[in-house]
């Protein structure tokens, strides 16, 4: 027995022919995994063998032109049973096509008598960058060429991502790349594209990009923007420059802002100069290996190619799911879980002191520094040189840092307890000392707060200082008993 496409159903044997018509044909159809796709009325169908449901997909049209059409749909493997989700789809003419690959199909177009390879969406979607380069040459369509340079910068593929953004002539995407990857030759050509297009502000873009503070000057006098051309220039140190332009803006001078100190602006150094990301190594099947080797002279049955790797979970959220430390989850950016954690282990209610530490861990969690040393040397020395103001506040602030400290061993625990002992003893020394500096009218609540100060246990030659101090504010009102 037989299925024929004129639904009809022939059964022969040695009597003769019975031909059996059908209600309908079988339906196209394929099944994966647990779902079931079916052509039904003009529709693309769903069906879930385990809910039973049925959803349509996309809908099927007649070929709007003659010898027939393809139309290709990249459907993400969440949004089926919804019914959404799919993209516009990629279309052309075609008789037949038929999947030689995971991510290829081909397409006999009898017009040309020729098979032809469509595969970029697919080669896009997979993530096979370097094959999807020839496919967009072939297409040579902007929006094609954007679409890879975003999947070029999500694997890390620099020099794709350059080929595409110089392919779509997208200078200001051009210069960013530049800047983060630390080309900076490449960036001062960018400069001069500009220029040559007369692209003002490319060319400020850039000059912004290469901290060069005469060109940004020569840029804005040149756009007649010379009261922003004085203020950069006179902010900066150029002063002949600043004279010049301010003999020609004559009283139009614009004044600067008191008790605001100007600071001389520079983009971050690059981490990583050089190379794309690495790529796992992968081996291609019979049909992939076998298609890119036709133009060799022959196939062989596995190649060697790269992929990106697929994307795990990220490393925030295993930070979190693992930790009950406070540092760890504000270090993830869930301020939230942080400030119940601390609320719950240390008590604290009032979190705005440590703010900017939530916003700095969160921060360096996105760069890198070099080790250093965070021991209260810094307030020691103040404290020293008499400088309480500053000392206070750098004991405060080790006071703030204390509960988002992550410890491995007793003796770190015991070196905390210790440091919390420490910073407390200065904080309230400090205090006092500060607050009796402000009580001139009243000597014997000086001499109190200078008593009291005694009493802290500070570094040795702190104390030595306090006593000192003390003698002397007892001497001055004439308490010779208390300076004995």
């Amino acid at each position: 027995m037989q299925f024929w496409a004129t639904i009809y159903l022939i059964s022969g044997h040695d009597s003769g022919i019975v031909v059996f018509k059908l209600e309908r044909e079988r339906p196209a159809f394929a099944v994966s995994g647990n779902s079931l796709f079916y052509a039904k009325d003009r529709f693309l169908r769903h069906y879930d063998f385990c809910t039973q449901r049925q959803t349509q997909v996309i809908p099927i049209r007649r070929p709007d032109v003659d010898g027939g059409s393809y139309e290709l749909y990249v459907i993400p493997g969440d949004s089926i049973g919804r019914g959404d989700g799919f993209q516009e789809a990629r279309k052309g003419p075609g008789s037949s096509a038929l999947f030689i690959a995971r991510n290829r199909f081909a397409v006999l177009d009898k017009g040309n008598n020729q098979v032809l390879i469509m595969q970029y969406f697919m080669l896009v979607q997979s993530g096979n960058i370097q094959i999807a380069v020839a496919s967009a040459k072939e297409i040579d369509d902007k929006d094609h060429w954007y679409r890879l340079g975003v999947e070029a910068l999500r694997q890390g593929n620099a020099g794709i991502v350059e080929y595409a953004y110089q392919r779509t002539k997208n200078f200001e995407r051009l210069s960013f790349l530049y800047l983060i990857t630390g080309s900076l030759e490449k960036l001062s050509k960018m400069l001069k594209i500009a220029e040559v297009k007369n692209d003002v502000m490319g060319q400020f873009h850039n000059a912004l990009y290469l901290c060069d503070i005469r060109e940004r000057v020569k840029i804005l006098e040149n756009a007649v923007h010379l009261p922003l051309a004085y203020v950069i220039a006179s902010v900066h140190g150029l002063q002949d420059v600043a004279d010049r332009l301010a003999a020609e803006l004559g009283d139009y001078v614009p004044p600067f802002s008191e008790g605001k100190k100007p600071s001389f602006w520079m983009p971050p150094t690059t981490v990583v100069c050089s190379g794309d990301w690495p790529l796992l190594r992968v081996m291609k099947g019979i049909f992939e290996g076998g298609l890119d080797s036709i133009g060799r002279g022959g196939a062989h049955e596995e190649e060697e190619g790269a992929e990106a790797p697929t994307p795990g979970m990220p490393v925030s959220q295993i930070w979190t799911q693992k930790s009950s430390l406070a540092a760890d989850h504000a270090t993830a950016g869930n301020f939230d879980t942080a400030m119940r954690l601390l609320s719950r282990q240390l008590g604290i209610r009032n979190f705005a002191p440590l703010k900017s530490m939530f916003l700095d861990l969160h921060t360096g969690s996105h760069s890198y520094l070099r080790a250093f040393s965070s021991a209260p040397v810094a307030g020691y020395k103040a404290t020293t040189a008499g400088k309480f103001t500053e000392a206070l506040r750098l004991f405060l602030n080790i006071l703030h840092i204390i509960p988002l400290i992550v410890v491995e061993s007793r003796k770190e625990v015991d070196e905390v307890k210790e440091l919390i002992i420490m910073a407390k003893e200065y904080v309230l020394g400090l205090q006092m000392e500060l607050k009796r500096r402000q009580m001139n009218e009243n000597p014997e609540r000086q001499q109190e707060l200078a008593a009291y100060f005694t009493h802290c246990n500070l570094q040795l030659p702190h104390l030595r200082l306090v006593l000192l101090n003390t003698m002397t504010v007892c001497y001055k009102a004439r308490k010779l008993e208390y300076y004995s």
